[in-house]
C-alpha cells in the first residue's frame, strides 16, 4: 500500500487506511507555502511485517549503477577490476579517470555499469571489486538514459 500526503487539508479523513494509522493527512501548511518551481511532494511506502515488496522501481536491466573505485599506483590493478566486472557478465557502459583529491598522480575511476545495486549479480561483483582496490563508493542506482 502507498500513501501519499494529500494535496489539500482533509479534516474528516479517515483516522486509518486498510488498518493502517494515518499520522498525518495534509501537506499543505498555512505558515509556509513555496512557490510552484520549489513545492514538491514527498511519498512514502508504508508495508505490514508480512506484506510481500513492492516492485516500484525499473527493472534491474533499465538501471545504471554509478560506483568510484582508486587502486594501488601498480601495473594490472586496473585490469583487475576489469575482470570482475567482465567475470560478473557487467556490461560497462563508462570508465573515467579523474586525478585523486589526496596524491598528486594519483587517479580515482568513475564507472557506469548496467544494472541495479540491489541485483544479487551486482551485488556479488561489488563485494569481489572491494577486494581489489583501496577505495570502493558506490554512488547510487539510476534509471538508465537509454531505458
Amino acid at each position: 500500500m502507498v500513501l501519499a500526503p494529500m494535496p489539500t487539508a482533509t479534516p474528516n479523513a479517515e483516522p486509518f487506511v486498510d488498518g493502517v494509522a494515518v499520522a498525518a493527512n495534509d501537506t499543505v501548511s498555512d505558515a509556509v507555502m513555496l512557490p510552484a518551481p520549489y513545492a514538491f511532494t514527498v511519498g512514502v511506502t508504508v508495508a505490514l511485517p508480512d506484506a510481500p515488496a513492492l516492485d516500484l522501481l525499473d527493472p534491474p536491466s533499465h538501471r545504471r549503477t554509478t560506483l568510484v573505485v582508486a587502486v594501488r599506483n601498480e601495473p594490472g590493478t586496473l585490469l583487475a577490476v576489469l575482470r570482475v566486472i567482465a567475470d560478473h557478465d557487467l556490461n560497462m557502459r563508462k570508465l573515467e579517470s579523474r586525478p585523486s583529491r589526496e596524491r598528486a598522480w594519483e587517479y580515482v575511476f568513475w564507472i557506469d555499469l548496467d544494472g541495479d545495486v540491489a541485483d544479487p549479480a551486482m551485488t556479488a561483483a561489488l563485494d569481489e571489486v572491494r577486494g581489489v582496490t583501496t577505495m570502493t563508493r558506490v554512488l547510487g542506482s539510476y534509471p538508465s538514459p537509454d531505458a
